[in-house]
Order: C-alpha cells, then structure tokens, then sequence
C-alpha cells in the first residue's frame, strides 16, 4: 500500500482523496491529529504527486486548494505539511476570507500567516483597499509590507486617485504608512511627501481629515483643517483649525462618545478673536461690540439608576448675529443640527432665534406613572431683555394615567407639579399645583359614548421680588378652583371596495365636549406662564374628524394599513365672553372662537401634504396658513415645500428645498427662503455634486441679504471619512 507515485490523468480534473491517502499512508501521529478534528484538505489538479516519507504534495494543472476559508488557486504549488508551508507559482490566487492575493508567484507560512508574493495585487474588502506591488510581504494576520507599492480605494485597472509609494507598510490596527509618496490624479503626480499616515481601516483612527475650502464677502478665504483623536473604542475628539483671511483664526472641537444606544453624547465649541471692524452685521442698529465670539451646542443621552432616562441640550452663543455669519462649513449651524437630528432625533432651535435654550431633563415612565425632572435656562440676546427672561430652576412632575378606581365605573388620575421661575429683574415665584380628577364613563346603550370628568386644581404659590411698578406681590398666595368636563362622541364607519382591489374605510367622528371652571382673581400673583391665568370657562368646543384609512393585501395573510385622508374641524362657543385678538393692537370679548382646520393627504406613499389655517369671523379672515408638502421622486429625489403666514406676527415666508438625484454620480440640491411680506429672498443655497466609486467633490453657493459663500468639499472613499448630505 506504499505508493509514492499516483498515476497522471491528462486533460480530467483529478479529486484527490488526501485526507484518506493520509489515513493510510501516514503513521500514528497524524492519523491522531486528523482524529482531534483537524479540517482536512480539499485538492483538485490535473496531476498530484505524495511523497510520504517528506509528507510534502505536489500538485500541477488547474490547482484548486481548499481548506476552511483558505483557498489557493495556481498553476503549481507544493504543499510541505511538516513545515506548514505552501509555494505556488503562475497565476496565483489566495483568498484568505473575504480578501483577494494575487500574484506571479510566492509562499505562504501557515503556522505564522506570513508569506511573500511577486509583482502582487492585494484587496482588503472590509476597507475596499486596491494595492499593487512589486514585492509583497504578509508580515502577519493583518499586516503587509510592499516595495513600489500603490494603494487607492478606487477598482483596477482604470484608478481616479491613487498613492503611489516606493516603501508601504499596512499594520493591523489598519494604518497605511509610506515613504516617498506621490499623491496620483489619472496618473498625474500632483502632491508629493517624503512620508504619508492614511487611517484606511473600517475602524476609527487617528489622524488628519480632508479639508474644506470656504470663500466668502465677509470672511474672505478659509481652510478647515481637522484632526481627529481616538481616545478609545467609545470616545473620539476632532480639533478644528479654520483661519479666515478676514475675520481671523477660529479654533473648534468636538468631543463624542457612544456607550451604548441610550449612552451617547455630541459637545461642539468655536471660538474666534473677530478681527473684522463691521460690528452690526445685518444693519439693524444692534451693534455687537464683542471681539471674542463663540458657540457651545451639544446633546447627551444618559441612561441612568432605577429605570430613569437623563437628558441634556446645550446651546450658548457669545452674541445674536453668530449662527448667520458662521452658518457653514464643517462646525456651522447646518451641519451641527443635522448630526444631533441624526444622532438625538433633536434639532437645535431655528438659527433665527435670538433666545437659545438649554434644557436638562430626568424621566422615569412605567404603566402607572410618568415622573419627571426639567430645567431650562434661556440664553436670550434681545437687548435690553436678559434681565426680564424667564428662568425655570427646576420644575417637576408626577402624572398619574387614567386608572379603574370602582369596578370600571369611576376612573381616577391625577398631576402634581412644583415649578421654580427666577429672572434677574422682577418677580420670581415658586408654584406647586396639584390636579387630582374622577371621571365616569356613561352608558347611552352604544348610542354615542359619553365621558364626564371633575376635577380639582390647588395651587400655591410663594412670589418674591418687585415688578416694574414697584409693587410687592403677596409673600405667598393659594387659588384653588373645581372644573367639570363632559364629553360626546360617536364614531360612523363604512368599507368601500373588495378584499382582491383593496379595503377603503371611511371613519368620521363628531365630538362635543363642554368645559366649565368658575373665574379667580390671579391679582396677587405674577403671571409668567398660561397656568398662572385663571379666567372663567363656559364653553361648548364642537369638533369633526373625519379619515380614510386603506387596506391592501401583501399575499401569505399578511396586509398594510395606510391613512389616505384626514379632515379635522374645530370650534368653540363661551357663553362667557372671552377676549379675542382682532388685530395687534385690538382685543374684544367675544364668544365665538377662531374656526380651526386641518387637513393631511397621502394619495400614495410619495406624496405626503399637511395644510391648516385659523379663519376668524368678526372681520379679520383667515388669521394664518400653513402648508407642508414633500414628494419623493426620480432615483428617491426629495422635494419640501414650508409656507407659514401669520396675520398677527406679519409672518409670510416661504421654504422650499429640493435635493435631484439626476443620474447615479450627479445630484443637485437647492434651498430658498423667501419673505413675500418684505419682498427679499432671505437666503438661497445651491449645491452639485458629483460622486464617483471612490471620490466625490462637492460645490457649494449661499447667498443672503448680507453675504455670499463659496464652500468646495473633496472626499476620498475610505481616507478622512466618507460622508453623504
């Protein structure tokens, strides 16, 4: 049974039956490791030679060698199992999991996971790194090393953008390092460097980003140049140096960490030495007279002990006019409120805002009860105004659901709040209110469902501090009032349509509820908030709802629901007239409210419109429209319409954004807001972009009443970050 020589099959791929050749010709020893579990070797040729005595196989003609996720394509290749080695020569492929070594000729160390390959193309699929070599070095699990070597990110043969390097090395934490370096366009050396550092893993590293270009009328030319440090696996800092030809030299950082899910934190801060002698940006008049400018913006999640939920915004600025003259660019108003939308589903207020809030909250919600814990400071930057703005320091509330209190004939819920306002100027005042509630369901033989509540509300309240009019409001005061509340209802349904086309139902709701709380003198008590205002109720609210919701079948018993329509009016009458604004300047007691309708329509999936309006009927019309609209398009292209009018507030704006996606690398973003009131174009912005498979580059224009940018953004695939706005 000793052959040492099997005999040739021309032109027929041979399977080899190596593991049981082994088994037979191999002594004790190796059949006791192939015993344990060892994964045996796959071998298919067109001719295989085992020499038992030296265990080494030669294998020629189509070699296919598998084993696990090691696999070995070539023309030749000697495999020596005492040494744990395997040679190929001509046309070698070695697929090491998901990466692809291709070469001339080489070896490979399996007991190490070294080796060596001639004129070499290597491709690393988790960071999609392309890299060719004269001489290539498997140092380690991850680790190479390359003479004459060239490494992109873009695909062979045919490379956009590529390092061309006499010396690289790749290390396993993912780093490229290179002596000698060109930095090639089509072919075309245009940078060169005695040494490059490129983070190319998939992981985090540290290391500079791509820089941003930025030219403006007020700021002149800029650079952004940002470097990132990886403080661990969970915490990451990003600096920011951006010198401006006409403002100066602006220094940000940026701190983050992500624990877990619930755990995550995103703190911004710039600042700046304005050079720039214009110090009313806008010519209103509000000269800003600061030179040291800044903004600290961020956003926590926390989770914390015993169920409860922390949260904390942030957003303090130096002056008013900050968030409009540095709205771009990396740390800019845009892109800072888009990373907390995507990160906290929380925007940062309107950069239009003259009053920033900073909010800190504690939560803790279970079946019975929601307990919270909420502070606010507003950073206000009207002048003359920061004295008199309304601090709450802190406030807290315990509500209780609506739970069965008697055999599901009573139900009984309740609300307790303490509230602590302060201000620099004026009166101050702490407030505890408590709002327990009994309500009982009314049986009207399911002819409408009747619902009547009462309610109590006791608050106390401890006011300190002196008004305008030098009065002293009383030490501490207690109001204390009832409310009854009843509630009619009946909902009417009809299908329309089979089960094979599709469902349509068609609900409409018409409400009544009648409201009555007895009137109380809020004199002696500072009024800062709307439940400081006790006025008399008696009124009767009418309201119709009306929607179309769609059933379609998706096959297997399984079906989709969608809204299609939903119509929404409401009115109210006060028996007791109640004051009702006219106009800015005119208030009249009147008992007929504001008629309130909405409107929500979406025909299909990409269409989506929302439209309400308040229409007045003692002489002033329609008091305020606003109209939401948004389609999805060709390849997923966005359009978003935002028109607001407001009689009162003199508000007539319209926001239109759109973002085509004309064809798969060019796509084309535009935004305008305009003021038909005033009759300007607040602001527009115009973007292009162009993206390919390994690169993109990036245009911006913005213009406003006061300025106009030019932003330019180049992106490399997998060097400083790829990102997509």
């Amino acid at each position: 049974m000793m052959v040492q020589l099997l005999r040739r099959v021309d032109s027929v791929f041979f399977q080899a039956w190596l593991l049981v050749n082994i088994l037979l010709l191999a002594p004790p020893c190796l059949e006791a490791k192939i015993a344990k579990g060892d994964t045996p070797w796959d071998i298919k040729a067109e001719r295989l030679v085992f020499f038992h005595n030296s265990k080494v196989v030669i294998a020629e003609g189509s070699v296919e060698v598998k084993r696990g996720k090691l696999k070995v394509f070539a023309d030749k290749i000697i495999y020596d199992e005492e040494a744990g080695k395997i040679y190929a020569s001509g046309h070698v492929v070695i697929h090491l999991g998901q990466d692809v070594l291709k070469g001339a000729k080489g070896s490979l160390d399996l007991k190490t996971s070294t080796g060596q390959m001639e004129d070499a193309f290597l491709y690393l699929r988790r960071n999609n790194i392309h890299l060719t070599a004269k001489e290539l070095e498997k140092t380690g699990p991850e680790e190479y090393h390359a003479v004459d070597a060239t490494v992109s990110t873009c695909p062979m043969p045919d490379q956009d953008w590529r390092f061309r390097c006499r010396d690289l090395t790749l290390t396993v934490d993912g780093e490229a390092k290179g002596k000698n370096a060109f930095f090639e366009i089509k072919d075309i050396p245009v940078l060169f460097s005695p040494w490059i550092y490129v983070p190319i893993n998939r992981y985090r590293k540290t290391g500079f980003l791509i820089p941003e270009y930025t030219s403006s009328k007020r700021n002149g030319i800029g650079i952004d140049v940002p470097f990132f440090l990886v403080l661990n696996d969970s915490m990451d800092l990003t600096f920011y140096q951006h010198p401006m030809s006409s403002r100066g030299w602006m220094e940000g950082v940026e701190y983050r960490h992500v624990f877990s899910q619930t755990d995550k934190a995103i703190v911004r801060y710039n600042f700046l030495n304005d050079k720039k002698d214009d110090n009313d940006f806008n010519g209103d008049g509000h000269v800003r007279g600061n030179e040291f400018r800044w903004w600290i913006r961020g956003k926590l999640n926390q989770a914390l002990p015993f169920g409860f939920l922390g949260k904390l915004d942030v957003d303090l600025m130096s002056d008013m006019d900050y968030l409009q003259e540095f709205d771009t660019g990396l740390m800019g108003f845009t892109r800072s409120d888009e990373t907390f939308k995507k990160w906290f589903h929380r925007n940062l207020a309107e950069d239009t805002d003259k009053i920033r809030p900073s909010v800190a909250q504690v939560t803790r919600e279970t079946e019975e009860l929601f307990l919270g814990f909420h502070g606010r400071y507003n950073d206000n930057h009207f002048f003359g105004q920061r004295g008199y703005t309304v601090q709450t320091l802190p406030s807290a509330l315990l509500h209780s659901f609506k739970r069965p209190l008697w055999k599901r004939l009573l139900y009984y819920q309740f609300d307790f709040d303490y509230t602590d306002y302060w201000r620099e100027q004026g009166t101050k005042e702490h407030r505890i209110r408590l709002n327990p509630s009994i309500s009982t369901p009314v049986d009207l033989f399911d002819w409408a469902d009747l619902v009547i509540t009462g309610s109590l509300e006791d608050s106390i309240y401890v006011a300190y501090g002196e008004d305008d009019y030098d009065n002293n409001p009383d030490d501490t005061a207690n109001k204390f009032r009832y409310s009854i509340t009843g509630d009619l209802s009946k909902t009417f349904a009809r299908n329309y349509g089979t089960s094979d086309s599709g469902t349509w139902r068609h609900y409409i709701t018409p409400r009544i509820s009648y409201i009555y709380t007895p009137y109380r003198s809020s004199r002696d008590i500072p009024t800062i908030d709307q439940r400081d205002l006790y006025p008399e109720r008696n009124k009767i609210i009418f309201s119709l709802l009306s929607f179309v919701t769609g059933k379609r079948g998706m096959g297997q018993g399984r079906h989709s629901y969608s809204d299609l329509l939903r119509v929404k009016l409401q009115q109210s009458y006060n028996f007791h007239k109640e004051p009702t604004v006219l106009s800015a300047q005119n208030f009249k007691p009147r008992r007929l409210s504001d008629l309130y309708g909405e409107i929500d329509l979406t025909p299909f999936p990409d269409f989506w419109l929302r439209y309400d309006t308040k229409y007045n009927f003692y002489g002033d019309g329609f008091r305020n429209h606003n109209v939401r609209w948004r389609y999805v398009g060709y390849r997923g292209s966005t359009f978003d319409l935002d028109y607001r009018y407001h009689k009162l507030e003199d508000i007539n704006e319209l926001n239109f954004n759109m973002n085509a996606i004309l064809t798969a690398a060019w796509s084309f973003r535009f935004h305008i807001k305009q003021d038909f009131k005033r009759n300007k174009q607040i602001e527009s912005k115009y973007v292009i972009r162009y993206t390919s498979s390994c690169w993109a580059i990036e245009g911006k224009l913005k213009t406003d009443s006061d300025d106009t940018s030019i932003l330019v953004n180049l992106e490399l695939l997998g060097i400083g970050g790829w990102t997509s706005r």
